[in-house]
């Protein structure tokens, strides 16, 4: 009887444990986004725009350490797929070691010196490939923390391959607001006005760019120096606020390091205008009346509102490292979430009342038995889920009822055990006994695969298949203590306290 008692003290344990952790289901359990609506998209880094960005940042520290070497005849460029070119005349040998030992520090480039004063630098084949990985890697942290903005929980970011996104918001309201916010640039920068441009196409120099600015009374354009003397990295931060017209606009707040450089920018530059631009558009030129120190600026625009308040958020949170491309998205109504839920729930009712039909009527008391043990089986289950912040999806409906017939299966081997057992002539106890040890490494064994499979599942896969290799996985885990542990204490307790001389079964 102390061995029952002990055994007894387990099982209620466990499942008081259990229960504890999954009861009330719809605060514990959380709904994948296929049951309670959402958005699901799918985006691609731009590694075109990736490799011209990260080589504009690597020309313009090569053009600001030739300004410091003084006036200085010179040419950077960059081509399209990131190739930088550079030209220097009239430049010492010394002066031009120190320029070359920098473009050499790149270690993402292939430094190619062409000639005295003229040199390539192309991406190296590895590098690249780390560099869209990092970019991948950045982008999730920038995509997390405006989603974190946006004030939503339980947002599932997944990469894939080198280069690919996936975001999964259960209960967006606004889908379109998160597409808006996840998938804007965001790349801030200051550079220097040449004057007003008739249009895209008028000519320019190689170190000017024509870039649009859309204002209340159409699109303007303006001649900008493609040199970036301050960039949106160095925000500390970005709120709404008003101009001194009273109109909406939104105020920045640069860091030491870049309330420095801003000091330093409007100090040499007194009279000039200074383009904000924003992904490629100028969202204003205002002209520089006077150093300013205090490391704040302000970006105005014809803003409603609802448009401050997401530049705020996707400046607040951080420029992704290259624009993304939108590859698909999905929004799922909670409408159909709802339906999917009603329908998993009576399947797995059905599952259950046909699973316990059958197993009463082949094996008598002892399908009742096994039977009994599902109830426990998906307690355990759903505690372990919420346990492991699982989230429950569609197919993780179809492996809850999957678990169901595995949880009987093991049973269905331990009773043919036993009927053999008793055929042969040993007594009640000494069947249960032989039956349940016989049938137990036969039982592990295919338990045991079958969770290997669902672990690499668990690993390699992505969305709603991981959903399902965790419901699985805790499906295995519980099946295997109902219905060999807990079962086999019924049996022996039944068996304990009526002295059974015959089984049915």
């Amino acid at each position: 009887m102390k061995d029952l008692r002990i055994r007894f003290l387990i099982i209620l344990f466990v499942l008081g444990i259990t229960w504890w952790l999954a009861f009330p289901l719809k605060e514990k359990v959380k709904l994948g986004l296929d049951l309670r609506g959402g958005l699901d998209i799918t985006y691609e880094i731009d590694v075109d725009q990736l490799k011209k960005l990260t080589s504009d940042q690597r020309a313009q520290s090569i053009m600001d350490k030739l300004d410091e070497l003084g006036s200085v005849d010179y040419k950077v460029t960059v081509d399209k797929d990131g190739s930088i070119h550079v030209k220097i005349n009239d430049l010492p040998k010394n002066k031009l070691v120190e320029i070359e030992a920098l473009m050499q520090g790149f270690v993402n480039y292939q430094f190619i010196k062409v000639a005295d004063g003229e040199y390539t630098l192309r991406f190296k084949k590895e590098a690249l490939t780390k560099l869209i990985k990092d970019a991948q890697m950045k982008a999730v942290t920038v995509i997390r923390n405006r989603v974190d903005e946006l004030g939503v929980k339980e947002v599932n970011i997944t990469t894939y391959g080198i280069d690919r996104i996936r975001v999964q918001i259960p209960g967006i309201k606004d889908a379109q607001e998160a597409i808006d916010i996840i998938g804007r640039t965001a790349i801030l920068q200051f550079r220097l006005v040449e004057g007003p441009a008739a249009s895209m196409d008028e000519k320019v120099s190689d170190d000017v760019e024509i870039l649009p600015e859309i204002t209340d009374k159409g699109v303007r354009y303006w001649k900008v120096q493609k040199r970036v003397l301050l960039t949106g990295d160095m925000l500390k931060n970005a709120y709404v606020g008003f101009d001194n017209m009273g109109r909406i606009a939104v105020d920045i707040e640069f860091n030491s390091v870049g309330a420095q450089k801003f000091a330093k920018i409007t100090n040499e530059n007194v009279g000039r205008l200074l383009a904000i631009v924003l992904d490629q558009k100028v969202q204003s030129a205002p002209q520089i009346r006077e150093p300013i120190y205090g490391g704040r600026a302000q970006i105005t625009g014809n803003f409603t509102d609802k448009e401050a308040k997401k530049l705020a958020i996707v400046l607040r949170a951080g420029a992704l490292p290259a624009p993304l491309k939108k590859l698909g998205a999905t929004i799922v109504g909670p409408t159909l979430g709802t339906d999917s839920i009603r329908r998993g729930v009576k399947a797995i009712t059905y599952g259950f009342l046909l699973v316990l039909l059958y197993m009463m009527v082949v094996y008598g008391f002892a399908g009742v038995i096994a039977s009994s043990a599902l109830v426990a089986n998906f307690i355990i289950m759903m505690g372990i889920m919420a346990y492991f912040n699982a989230t429950l999806t569609l197919p993780g409906i179809a492996g809850l009822i999957l678990t169901v017939g595995m949880a009987v299966d093991a049973n269905v081997i331990i009773f043919e055990r036993i009927r053999e057992e008793l055929a042969m002539g040993k007594t009640v106890g000494a069947a249960i006994d032989s039956g349940f040890s016989k049938a137990f490494w036969t039982i592990f064994d295919a338990n045991m695969t079958t969770l290997i499979t669902a672990l690499v599942l668990y690993f390699y896969g992505t969305g709603p298949i991981r959903g399902f290799a965790v419901t699985l996985s805790a499906g295995i885990v519980a099946s295997m203590f109902t219905a060999i542990f807990m079962v086999k204490f019924i049996f022996d307790f039944f068996h304990k306290i009526r002295q059974y001389k015959t089984l049915s079964i």
